[in-house]
């Protein structure tokens, strides 16, 4: 995520400029830029090795993870499944944390045991120890989609055997930590209390945190409002599709006169080669349609486009709603086109299942 080259930069910025440790200034550049060079690699390392120790515990506990997005605390898991127990979702939440402890003792035992006359590696030995330190401190805030939230979910899931209340409170207390955080990153912003690294620092991750918890809490809802439901549950099997050498003045005669549609599938030997849209059309002036061919207007096919028959409805919701045209094309595992799923057909759905929710 672009959260972890911002993260980067502020670390750079901070070094060069004394902003955390005043006794860097007597150094010249070249070894400033080292040891931020390796200060960054231990961060990164340490936010991958949280990740992974998440990874090793779903696999263990028989919950599939379909990918990971790293952000500079830690990462989001993509789970494909539902947790379907708290004490699950409890261990797997827990082991980034205790990755952070375990690399955190392991830079305080360098510092203890191994010192050096260089400041430098010294100073690179604390900053292992203080940013797992940070990442335990950030992960503990008990809000979703921290790990302390998660963990703070599975508590109240075995308590009050409700999953999507115990995440409803749990995301209710991200939003607040969230706000809280800002709140206090525009403080220090404030003359008579101003720190310009921290206050960025603050608002940067509250803003985060704010987002993410409503956002991992809106999934969990999509998901459980969608359970069951494939895309060839509600997807269109009647494709009415163009050709790429069409040109625009038939395409709009002979297609959208005639179906009254605003999206038009691209084909090229009966598999999607892109799609073609009102808008596309808009950009092209009049005069110019019966020499402009589809293809030379059509958007290219992206990946959040293709879904497949058997695709959870609740993913094919996510990727024709951030698409940016509302629509997925559906092929077959030869790459053919056999239908196309809109957010028309899914939400009507989606509303009454998520009344049915009581949410």
């Amino acid at each position: 995520d672009y959260t972890c080259i911002i993260v980067i930069f502020l670390l750079f910025w901070s070094i060069f400029s004394n902003n955390l440790y005043n006794f860097l200034k007597i150094y010249p550049n070249v070894s400033k830029l080292l040891v931020t060079i390796v200060s960054a690699l231990i961060l990164i390392s340490s936010v991958i090795l949280h990740e992974i120790a998440h990874i090793v515990i779903s696999k263990t506990k028989g919950v599939e993870i379909r990918g990971v997005t790293l952000f500079f605390f830690g990462g989001v898991s993509e789970i494909k499944i539902e947790n379907s127990n708290p004490k699950k979702e409890l261990e797997i939440s827990m082991a980034g944390p205790a990755i952070n402890f375990l690399l955190m003792v392991f830079f305080l035992i360098l510092m203890k045991l191994l010192p050096t006359k260089y400041g430098l590696i010294n100073y690179i030995y604390y900053f292992g120890f203080f940013i797992n330190f940070i990442l335990i401190i950030i992960n503990l805030l008990p809000g979703f989609p921290l790990d302390a939230g998660r963990a703070l979910r599975a508590i109240l899931w075995h308590f009050n055997r409700s999953s999507l209340k115990s995440a409803n409170f749990s995301s209710f207390l991200g939003s607040l930590i969230g706000y809280i955080l800002m709140f206090a990153g525009f403080i220090y912003l404030l003359p008579q209390n101003l720190n310009l690294f921290l206050g960025l620092w603050l608002i940067f991750l509250g803003f985060f945190i704010r987002h993410s918890s409503e956002s991992t809490y809106y999934v969990i809802i999509l998901r459980r409002a969608l359970k069951g439901l494939k895309v060839k549950d509600l997807m269109s099997w009647d494709v009415i599709s163009v050709g790429p050498d069409l040109n625009l003045s038939e395409l709009v005669d002979s297609y959208i006169m005639k179906y009254r549609y605003s999206f038009f599938p691209v084909i090229e030997g009966n598999k999607p080669i892109g799609i073609i849209t009102l808008k596309h059309i808009k950009q092209v002036p009049r005069s110019k349609w019966g020499k402009t061919k589809v293809r030379d207007v059509m958007q290219k096919i992206k990946k959040d486009f293709i879904l497949k028959p058997d695709t959870d409805l609740s993913e094919a919701f996510i990727a024709v709603s951030s698409n940016g045209v509302g629509r997925g094309i559906v092929v077959d595992n030869f790459g053919a086109i056999l239908g196309i799923i809109s957010l028309r057909d899914i939400s009507p759905i989606l509303s009454l299942r998520t009344e049915s929710l009581g949410v």
